[in-house]
């Protein structure tokens, strides 16, 4: 990677991520400046004899479709999504295939990394505020839950005559926990009350709200800017608040950058 494109997408991944904690949301003038950016370098780079061109195009394609597939299959919004196809330039390769790891590796580092950082996340929210933390914990932990969890250990001394007893084992056992852990973070920190005047275009819905004769429905896209003015008035509206995924995307392009080498030789 070049070392122009690392401190550009760097400063642009720390403004993100700051703008995605203290707001949820990625700032279109960003996220537009690092895809013209992008196109910049390889611009500068053809007029001047290095034959990326050919590299570069592919990487735009297949960051198109890899964008689409995450923001309509609803794994990621739409800042997110951008954000990761304003970097194509970052993975061009010597060859075509040199740029598809490029891209796979990515991914995969950046769904790892989004991950960790939202058990990390969690994990913060819920020790800081354990008291609450723990009721909202045990009123949604029940009896299937416990049953999932013996289960595990019977896997896990079965394990001890089967080695492939290990891993189903393990998923018995932490799943339920995480699944819990999940659901009580998401009811006790990320559900807030808001009253209509301060709602922004985006903003998540943790519920339907009726206005009038019309209904405002919970949708992934968040909400647009006429449904923000239907609910103006209203005096109080819950909203979903969410983990900030950005962060996610710094960690994964420091990792790819530090230890892309190293990763593709273990490969």
């Amino acid at each position: 990677m070049h070392n122009f494109l690392f401190w550009l997408f760097l400063s642009g991944l720390v403004i993100a991520s700051y703008t995605d904690i203290k707001r949820r949301e990625v700032d279109n003038w960003l996220t537009l400046l690092l895809i013209f950016a992008s196109f910049g370098f390889v611009l500068f780079n053809v007029i001047f004899g290095n034959d990326i061109l050919v590299f570069a195009v592919l990487s735009f394609i297949v960051l198109f479709f890899i964008m689409n597939i995450f923001y309509y299959g609803r794994l990621w919004g739409g800042g997110d999504a951008q954000l990761l196809f304003s970097m194509f330039a970052v993975f061009i390769g010597a060859s075509a295939l040199e740029t598809l790891g490029n891209i796979l590796l990515f991914v995969i580092l950046v769904l790892v990394c989004g991950s960790l950082w939202g058990i990390f996340y969690s994990g913060i929210l819920f020790f800081v505020n354990f008291k609450e933390a723990r009721k909202e914990f045990k009123k949604r932990w029940n009896k299937k839950f416990t049953y999932l969890i013996l289960f595990g250990v019977c896997l896990l001394v079965l394990s001890y005559f089967e080695i492939l007893f290990i891993t189903p084992a393990i998923l018995f056992l932490i799943f339920p926990i995480l699944i819990v852990f999940a659901t009580s973070v998401e009811r006790a920190f990320m559900i807030k009350k808001l009253s209509g005047k301060d709602l922004r275009e985006g903003d998540w819905l943790f519920r339907d709200v009726r206005v009038g004769n019309r209904i405002v429905r919970s949708n992934w896209e968040g909400l647009r800017e006429n449904e923000v003015r239907l609910l103006r008035h209203k005096k109080e509206v819950l909203v979903r608040d969410g983990v900030p995924f950005v962060p996610g995307f710094l960690i994964a392009f420091l990792v790819f950058y530090f230890f892309r080498d190293l990763i593709f030789s273990l490969i």
